[in-house]
């Protein structure tokens, strides 16, 4: 054979290898050139081009491609686990053809300084990475397909300025190339050293649609360039320690560089929806100006019809050109405010506030020299609406957190997060701000722990008026919870007929039942269902058949709601009764009775956990009065005194103490039926009043603070019901009825009762 068929077969064998294993040729190549203008998939696990050239114009799969100060050039499509590249000063060209990095696509920039390579490539991956080391490093985008399949985009720089360009901008006669994007993948910036930051910028007359754009820490901002450039920023979070500004560049006069244009007409607009500012950080709107006193910054407008703005603990979100102003005097003192070039066109604001202990001023002029914490807008009439409206459209609201139980000092606090700045000169002739109170502001305290919160009203010497009180619903719903024992123990009231069913039927000398009862009670916010299952025995005495004595074992399970928590319950009661019918058609019926209450609740507190003890003693007498042809009348009278026993229990850190209760219950009513041939069918109706029914609730909180309060659950209400005794034999009797109940403080919109019972 030829030496050429030979190599020739050869590598038609390897390849085969290749593509039944999937690895024949999976090596490393580290190279300074590399081209493919074909399709090369798998032969190459990595590839390093150093100090050369990268040229795609074909397909190319590998797990990795890495440029070490090279040159990319890419026009056709690669499929790699990570794309990684860093090329040399003369690397410009733009990144395009499709892109697809399974794990990572990082870009750290050139050996010189390109802060906007355009970026033409359809690129899908979980993360891009823009990495800024020594130089300006940065991607210039133009459309939204670029990065509709990006997932996470991820900025940091560790010194130089990073970031994401869209639109060009040029500062000659050349024209602007005007880019329209939107990104839905989270934009995280990132600066870790340097004066430099991690950012994105909109140039040109371009705009921007963010979704998600996340500070993580250091200086990090997005900038506009130019006239008629906009961002809109949906959702801007500056995490713990960061320092995020909004920064506009002016458009300076192509002829004369050094000579910019009134700032003030040149516009750039942020729409912003949602802001979230962390524990010690910082957000900002930034208008800068020049060492001469010079402005080549553009005026920057703030608007949204309705924006929220999250702040936490000793956070800044300025609107006020505020900047790092610390105070006249001060020799850190900046003088470059410019808050007459932020307009602030919001129509509504929503300030939701986590910790206010930084504005716990003693003095007003505290609150107005403290450039530090708060939010900041500039009074400036005709582009603020919301000062045109007396203020009356911001609203600032206190995490329930903050709520210290002296409503009126919690609602100060808060009318100290806001800070309308104005400018003035002093002696020197130097603008500074000056802190204006919000008048006709809204102040809103959440309730927390064991305290109600409420609202108020701005004055114009920053004072509050209190407007309203806002219940705790924690508080009340424990409150409700501590009624949750009577409510129960109530639930155990029955009569004769309801356990036992017609036992004037019951001929044989024994008797063994079972019953079921479920039911459904409300009281205010609170409701509860249950299920009651009852076994009992009973024997009539020999000395006299007329009385019938018995025990019975109840077993009890429910669960519940109310407007902030739930709970699960289960009783264990034990019954001793004796029953006597007289020949007359009177009767009497005495029932004593011991149960265990178990109650398991969970709120917004936590997870609490009680038991107590329920006892009762009752007496029921009534005499049936037949009428002819199978219809009867039987009039009722009831009397019974029950006690459930106080209970301890914490809620997260909230101590609760619930008093015993004691009741009284009588109960006066009626049946009406008639007799069928085998059982009987009736109506019935009662009024019951509860002569005591009285308790209480002492709430404790983790400062040692308390907070009760009283309730009394006595009073009546009605009681109307349709039942029937159905005898299936001599010996074995069915019984079943249905009741509801009207009026009082609780109710029971329905309940069930059905049972069945063996005499022998």
């Amino acid at each position: 054979m030829k030496k050429s068929n030979f190599k020739k077969a050869f590598a038609l064998s390897a390849l085969m290898a290749f593509v039944i294993t999937g690895s024949a040729y999976a090596n490393d190549l580290d190279t300074k050139d590399f081209k493919n203008t074909g399709t090369l998939e798998g032969f190459y696990s990595t590839i390093t081009v150093t100090d050369g050239t990268f040229d795609n114009t074909g397909t190319l799969g590998a797990e990795k491609v890495t440029i070490n100060n090279g040159i990319f050039f890419n026009t056709g499509t690669i499929k790699v686990d990570i794309l990684d590249i860093y090329g040399n000063a003369n690397d410009k060209a733009a990144i395009a053809g499709t892109i697809t990095a399974n794990k990572e696509f990082i870009y750290s920039g050139i050996g010189g300084n390109s802060f906007g390579r355009p970026l033409t490539a359809i690129v899908n991956t979980p993360k891009l990475h823009i990495i800024g080391e020594v130089n300006q490093t940065g991607l210039q985008i133009f459309n939204s397909e670029t990065l509709a399949n990006v997932k996470e985009i991820f900025i940091e720089s560790n010194a130089p300025k990073t970031g994401l360009v869209i639109g060009s901008q040029n500062n000659d006669n050349t024209p602007n190339q005007i880019a329209n994007v939107k990104i839905d993948a989270p934009i995280y910036l990132q600066t870790n050293a340097g004066n430099q930051d991690a950012r994105v910028e909109v140039s040109g007359g371009s705009s921007l649609i963010a979704e998600n754009i996340i500070a993580l820490n250091g200086k990090t901002k997005v900038q506009l360039n130019g006239d008629e450039t906009s961002a809109t920023l949906n959702n801007i979070t500056v995490q713990s320690g960061g320092d995020f500004s909004l920064q506009t560049l002016g458009k300076t006069n192509p002829n004369d560089p050094k000579n910019p244009l009134d700032p003030t007409n040149t516009t750039v607009t942020f729409n912003l929806n949602n802001i979230t500012v962390g524990d010690n950080a910082e957000f900002k709107t930034s208008i800068y100006q020049n060492k001469d006193g010079s402005i080549s910054c553009s005026a920057a407008n703030i608007k949204s019809d309705n924006l929220t703005i999250n702040l936490g603990k000793n956070a800044k979100a300025d609107f006020g050109g505020v900047g790092t102003y610390l105070g006249e005097g001060n020799a850190k003192n900046k003088t470059d405010w410019r808050g007459d070039l932020i307009n602030f066109d919001v129509d509504k604001l929503t300030i939701n506030v986590n910790g206010t202990d930084e504005y716990d001023y003693k003095t007003l002029k505290e609150y107005k020299d403290d450039y530090n914490y708060g939010v900041y807008i500039h009074v400036n009439d005709k582009y603020n609406p919301l000062v045109q409206n007396g203020c009356d459209e911001i609203t600032v609201v206190g995490a329930s957190s903050n709520n210290t139980g002296n409503l009126a000092n919690d609602l100060q606090r808060l009318a100290y997060v806001v800070k309308m700045t104005r400018e003035y000169e002093n002696e020197e002739g130097t603008k500074l701000p000056e802190i204006l109170a919000p008048t006709g502001a809204h102040v809103e305290q959440n309730p927390g722990g064991i305290d109600d919160g409420g609202k108020g009203t701005v004055n114009d010497d920053g004072t509050v008026d209190i407007d309203e009180i806002i219940k705790n619903p924690d508080v009340f719903g424990t409150e409700e919870i501590g009624a949750l024992g009577l409510i129960s123990w109530r639930n155990e009231l029955d009569d004769m007929n309801k356990r036992l069913g017609e036992l004037r039927d019951s001929k044989g000398e024994h008797g063994v039942w079972v019953r079921m009862v479920r039911g459904e009670n409300d009281y205010k916010s609170l409701n509860s269902q249950y299920n009651t299952y009852q076994l009992g025995y009973d024997e009539k005495l020999s000395t006299d058949p007329h009385w019938t004595l018995g025990a019975a074992f109840s077993y009890t399970d429910g669960d519940g709601g109310y407007d902030t928590g739930s709970f699960e319950m289960d009783h264990k009661t034990f019954t001793l009764y004796g029953s006597k019918l007289n020949d007359d058609g009177s009767y009497i019926d005495i029932v004593g009775k011991y149960s265990r209450l178990n109650h398991d609740l969970r709120n917004t507190w936590g997870d609490g956990e009680y038991d107590a003890n329920g006892y009762s003693i009752g007496v029921e007498v009534g005499k049936r009065f037949k009428q002819g042809n199978g219809f009867w009348i039987e009039p009722q009278a009831q009397l019974t005194y029950g006690h459930v026993g106080s209970a301890n229990y914490t809620a997260g850190d909230i101590k609760v103490a619930q008093d015993g209760m004691e009741s009284l219950i009588g109960r006066a009513g009626v049946r009406f039926g008639k007799d069928l041939d085998n059982g009987n069918i009736y109506l019935r109706a009662s009024y019951l009043y509860d002569f005591d029914g009285e308790t209480g609730v002492t709430l404790t909180n983790a400062e040692g603070r308390e907070r009760s309060f009283d309730q009394d659950l006595g009073g009546g209400w009605c009681e109307v019901g349709i039942g029937t005794n159905i005898n299936l034999s001599d010996a074995t009797h069915l019984y079943f009825d249905i009741e509801k109940t009207y009026g009082g403080d609780i109710t029971t919109d329905w309940k069930w009762n059905a049972g069945i019972r063996y005499s022998f």
